[in-house]
């Protein structure tokens, strides 16, 4: 009986789609119109949801991935990340919360000779604990030894996946082979995946050992700035992972600064002073811009630092050397800092996940907008079906009968908004990632792209079945009323009280307050985007061109020799037809 009831059930179903699909084929200017307007409302949710889907529910492609943990040491007066190799070693010696941890430098670039044209290219250096804390091996060759990872160990490089199409073309045989990196050889030991994507720095092409002087950054005078990725052990909490690491840490400043510093010290040890970096920014002025002040003509070091950044995987000064009570030198201590251990999938999404839940739910209102738009067309058509209807009743179909046909007619239609609003997503996903930024998360997106998967269809299919009761069901119980047979009776003109009444007054009441909602919203980002293109950056970026220039370490060896070239290259832009004066920086401002 239940499989019979069950088939009577499903051919009742068929019948009601077939008659539906033929009522929608009857008026096409109400099914095209009523499809667009839904395909709207349901294509921007899902591709709002689908970035969602990317940023909040889908795991990184990591094997379990949720034990990865980003740890820093945050600066609140810096509003900066700036965690020192020294801790990285203690964290790596002394911690137990940890099964593994790994140290990285993604901002290096290097020059790239002996393979056609020379190109700068941007690289990455890991430590060798690198590939096993992210669960990840290289689809040929192997990852970096402990050996490799010492100073002034073996120069080898690991080829990313593009890089190796490019300029080996997929060659096999590639491990063993030499590339020529800032005019040294380096020999190709592996060659990562096209999945795989280099956490911090999405466009690396090569990664090189970390190479990291664990003697020297213990001595906490001058540390390398690098960014730490680990993995907890089972059954570990994050909050348990940040107090021993916190513990660990602060019993190792307290060290530092109790400990006697003698002459051989800081920069007392012989420490070569600060000079010209390697990268320097080029600034020209062109004709008819306002007149800059003058700037010196050679780059100097950054306040507050003690040695310069390079391209290589540079030391950064964490610390540098000021007096201390009783007139022996001590480091002075950067600006009280705290330790942050937050989940590595929540780190790379920053401030994306609350940006798209909020822009989830003003794509929620677009939809609702859509629903009650739609919603007093069906009941404006309803109208014109009221004969039909009363016929139907009239003729033994009982009111359930005739709100199950109208119900399913709107989904269907609903269904028809839906693969419609499906094949907009899908184009506006693509569009709508690239416009956003790193700075708030963006960087998550190159990890795990966002694209139309199982989840996102079950998304739109509920979203469709739901907009389709959503905005059928008052048309269908109103069109549906007890007094629908009386309307037969002495040839009465066929008028639908739904096509009147209050409820379609009540329908375009909410959209006009959603639309104005939803209008309010936009205008306030407007005048805000507008506000931020109009703040003063207290400098004339008009006429203003800029040129990165890199030296390598084996070519310009001595600070007297980078100078010599820098001035040598300011004299001849300065000397450039069209250029009014130019200078020389480290950085760009605001950068």
């Amino acid at each position: 009986m239940y499989e019979s009831g069950r088939r009577v059930w499903w051919d009742r179903l068929q019948q009601d789609v077939r008659y539906g699909l033929r009522q929608l084929r009857r008026n096409p200017g109400f099914t095209t119109v009523a499809v667009l307007t839904l395909a709207l409302g349901i294509g921007a949710n899902t591709a709002i949801f689908s970035v969602v889907n990317a940023v909040v529910l889908r795991p990184l492609p990591y094997p379990h991935s949720e034990r990865l943990v980003w740890i820093s040491e945050f600066i609140p007066a810096l509003k900066a990340d700036l965690t020192g190799g020294a801790d990285y070693v203690d964290w790596k010696e002394q911690d137990k919360t940890l099964d593994q941890i790994t140290a990285f430098d993604e901002s290096a670039s290097f020059n790239l000779t002996g393979r056609g044209t020379p190109a700068r290219i941007h690289g990455a250096r890991a430590s060798a604990s690198f590939f096993s804390t992210l669960g990840v091996e290289p689809q040929l060759g192997r990852g970096f030894t402990a050996e490799e990872d010492q100073p002034n160990g073996r120069k080898v490089v690991i080829l990313m996946h593009a890089f190796w199409q490019q300029y080996f073309g997929s060659d096999p045989s590639v491990l063993g082979q030499t590339v020529t990196l800032d005019e040294a050889p380096y020999t190709v030991v592996g060659v990562m995946s096209a999945s795989f994507k280099f956490p911090g720095a999405w466009d690396a092409q090569v990664l090189l050992p970390l190479q990291l002087n664990e003697a020297s950054e213990r001595l906490r005078v001058r540390q390398t700035r690098v960014s730490i990725i680990g993995r907890l052990k089972l059954g570990i909490t994050v909050a348990r992972a940040a107090n021993s690491l916190d513990a660990i840490r602060k019993r190792a400043q307290s060290a530092a600064a109790s400990a006697p510093m003698g002459p051989g010290s800081g920069n007392a040890a012989g420490l070569p002073p600060p000079g010209p970096g390697q990268n320097m920014m080029m600034r020209f002025v062109m004709p008819n811009a306002p007149a800059p002040a003058q700037a010196p003509r050679s780059g100097g070091p950054v306040p507050g630092r003690t040695v310069d950044e390079t391209a290589g995987g540079p030391p950064v000064a964490l610390t540098a050397p000021g007096p201390r009570a009783g007139g022996k030198s001590s480091p002075r201590a950067l600006p009280e800092s705290e330790l942050r251990v937050v989940p590595f999938a929540e780190h790379l999404a920053g401030n994306l996940r609350p940006a798209m839940l909020t822009m989830l739910g003003v794509v929620g209102l677009v939809l609702l907008i859509a629903c009650a738009n739609v919603a007093n067309l069906t009941l404006a058509r309803a109208s014109a079906r009221t004969r039909e209807l009363a016929v139907r009743t009239a003729l033994g179909a009982g009111r359930g009968r005739l709100v199950r046909q109208l119900l399913t007619e709107s989904v269907v239609l609903a269904m028809g908004g839906g693969v419609a609003g499906l094949l907009l997503a899908a184009w506006g996903v693509d569009v709508m990632t690239p416009f956003i930024p790193s700075s708030v998360g963006g960087g998550i997106l190159s990890l795990v792209r966002p694209h139309v998967d199982a989840t996102v269809l079950l998304f739109a299919l509920t979203v469709s079945v739901v907009t389709g009761i959503l905005f059928g069901l008052a048309p269908a119980v109103t069109a549906t009323g007890p007094d629908l047979a009386e309307r037969l009776k002495d040839g009465a003109q066929v008028t639908s009280a739904a096509g009147r009444g209050w409820l379609r007054g009540a329908l375009a009441v909410a959209e006009l307050s959603l639309a104005l909602m939803v209008l309010i919203g936009a205008g306030l980002l407007i005048k805000s985007f507008y506000r931020v293109l109009s703040v003063d950056l207290g400098f004339a970026p008009e006429h203003v061109l800029t040129m990165d220039l890199n030296l390598t370490g084996s070519r310009y060896p001595m600070p007297e020799q980078k100078l010599a070239f820098f001035s040598e290259v300011l004299r001849r832009v300065e000397s450039l037809p069209g250029v009014r004066s130019a200078a020389l920086g480290d950085s760009l401002p605001l950068s």
